[in-house]
């Protein structure tokens, strides 16, 4: 019989390379992998077309083991699996043609992608070494019901291509010998989505011939969703034209007659500018030392003592340059309002710029709030107050809003530039920028750890690589309840 082998799974991020863990699945089929050179029990699969081999841990053989005594491995990427149990059923084996699912036992959550192990042992008469492989689709499921699905080509065994994994060896399943060659395992790549939660894969090898294997699971490499690996940073940039932070007690006191007067927000009748809290306290938009800190854990710096906002004034495009090239996030973040009474809604697009000099060329297309609205979703800020440049006198009560805006960028590429384009016709007013940021994964997350309602039973608790924890596990944790729900919670 042929087979196609699919070994392991292997979550993992862009970017940031964090500390693997195992994680468990159910829907294994076959055992597939020999835990020692002796003994009375037998795997129920093989790894050949003949039915005669199967792979083996290091407590058969050092020489050729897929996987140490205890399983783990590691791939050539330096990804960490393991394969458990070895002494039970390992893998999900699935015909030519046919589909196989596998559910994670604690479900995957804060991943941009997964890995997963696998090769495949039959190459027709016509097929070439480099040719040979099988197609494979992979349909990841998601909690709220949702898809996606991600095709490869996995290689043949007898073949080193690139992906490559690992080269093992081959032992008989009656423990009468090995194949003396070599065999190769390769790595590819499922892409998922962060900020969902993977709960099943579903696998469908659509060529004639062949079977499939799945072997093990670890959330591996992560994607920036463990808080303490990823805290939210400013993003330095050139690019700001104008000064609209007034700083200092000083400049509040001679706002007449100071030198290089901040450029005004509004542009009427009057000049309106933001202070910092060594101003006045009541309305400041950031401390003395420029810092913004959100309600979601998102931080910004401005720039109190230069220019530390861009003007984007209608269907001209302005950009920004990181001071140093970001990588490994899916989106960055952005505080900016409209000033215009006459708009409610800025529509304003963003091309961002890679260093491999490729873009998003039909860029990214957002909405930007007035300042002075009441009613509006993805306020910032609120209740912010200005000055008037002209007499040094607050303009009333503290009443303006700042809005935060999601630009999605591409995690494996270094980003250097945003373009940004405002749509608003001319004579309506100007979207204003105040900084960037990488934004972390605490949006939507409770302040404190426990059960809210007393009909509900926590059934799990895990941390945000999917990996099940002790309810007095530190940080932001996932909790799952008896009727389904799950939420994210700051436990302190």
């Amino acid at each position: 019989m042929k087979h196609l082998l699919l070994l392991s799974l292997l979550t993992a991020a862009s970017a940031t390379a964090m500390a693997a863990g195992p994680v468990t699945v159910t829907g294994w089929t076959h055992d597939l992998v020999l835990e020692d050179s002796a003994g009375t029990s037998q795997t129920t699969g093989s790894v050949d077309p003949w039915d005669a081999y199967a792979f083996y841990a290091a407590s058969a053989k050092e020489e050729g083991a897929l996987c140490a005594k205890d399983g783990s491995l590691t791939s050539a990427s330096g990804n960490d699996y393991l394969i458990t149990p070895l002494a039970g059923k390992n893998g999900l084996r699935i015909s030519a043609s046919e589909t196989g699912e596998l559910t994670f036992d604690t479900p995957v959550t804060g991943c941009d992608k997964i890995y997963a192990l696998a090769t495949y042992n039959y190459k027709a008469s016509w097929e070439s070494d480099a040719n040979a492989g099988s197609n494979v689709t992979w349909t990841v499921t998601y909690s709220d019901g949702t898809t996606e699905a991600i095709k490869t080509k996995v290689k043949f065994y007898e073949t080193t291509a690139d992906n490559l994994a690992k080269t093992v060896d081959l032992i008989k399943i009656d423990r009468s010998g090995y194949t003396g060659k070599s065999y190769s395992v390769y790595e590819y790549e499922i892409t998922l989505d962060p900020a969902k939660t993977a709960e099943k894969l579903t696998i469908k090898h659509t060529n004639w011939s062949g079977n499939l294997i799945v072997i093990g699971f670890s959330t591996g490499k992560g994607s920036g969703s463990d808080v303490p690996d990823t805290p939210s940073q400013a993003i330095a940039c050139a690019g700001y034209d104008i000064d609209v932070i007034v700083e200092g007690i000083d400049n509040f006191k001679n706002l007449a007659t100071a030198p290089a007067s901040p450029v005004g927000i509004e542009g009427v009748d009057k000049q309106l500018v933001f202070y910092t809290d060594d101003v006045l306290a009541d309305g400041a938009i950031c401390g003395a030392d420029g810092k913004v800190a959100l309600a979601n854990g998102h931080e910004y710096s401005l720039n109190p003592v230069a220019n530390n906002a861009l003007k984007l004034d209608a269907f001209a495009e302005h950009t920004l340059t990181l001071s140093t090239p970001v990588s490994g996030l899916d989106k960055v973040y952005l505080l900016a309002f409209g000033n215009h009474s006459y708009s409610v809604k800025y529509t304003v697009a963003c091309v961002a710029a890679y260093d491999d000099g490729t873009s998003n060329t039909n860029g990214e297309w957002f909405q930007v709030g007035r300042w002075g609205n009441t009613e509006d979703s993805g306020v910032a800020l609120e209740n912010v107050g200005c000055l008037d440049w002209n007499t040094g006198d607050p303009d009333g009560a503290p009443k303006y809003r700042i809005y935060e805006c999601a630009i999605p960028v591409d995690p494996s590429k270094n980003l250097v530039s945003l373009a940004f384009t405002n749509y608003a016709a001319a004579g309506n007013g100007d979207v204003v920028l105040l900084g960037l940021s990488t934004g972390t994964a605490t949006s939507g997350i409770d302040s404190v750890f426990g059960n809210d309602d007393a009909e509900k039973t926590v059934t799990g608790i895990y941390n945000l690589r999917g990996m099940k924890v002790n309810a007095d596990q530190k940080g932001i944790v996932i909790v799952r309840y008896s009727d389904g729900t799950a939420r994210k919670v700051l436990n302190k």
